[in-house]
């Protein structure tokens, strides 16, 4: 996976927690949160960062979309 490969928010995502333009290939931990990201429904998502990657996603959703 490529950055530029990557829809325009992912894109962004990946610009924030890294902060380089280049079009490198990214390492499999942003491969894994856009995974995630993919299957989930809607809700919030806090990203917990370490070394410039993705390292948890904790998900928040309200009761109705529970039930």
């Amino acid at each position: 996976m490529t950055k530029s490969s990557l829809n325009p928010a992912q894109r962004r995502t990946v610009e924030i927690i890294e902060a380089i333009c280049a079009d490198l290939i990214l390492k499999k931990e942003f491969e894994n949160l856009f995974e995630q990201l993919s299957r989930l429904g809607n809700g919030f998502v806090d990203i917990e960062v370490r070394h410039r990657l993705p390292s948890r996603l904790v998900l928040e959703r309200r009761y109705k979309e529970l039930l």
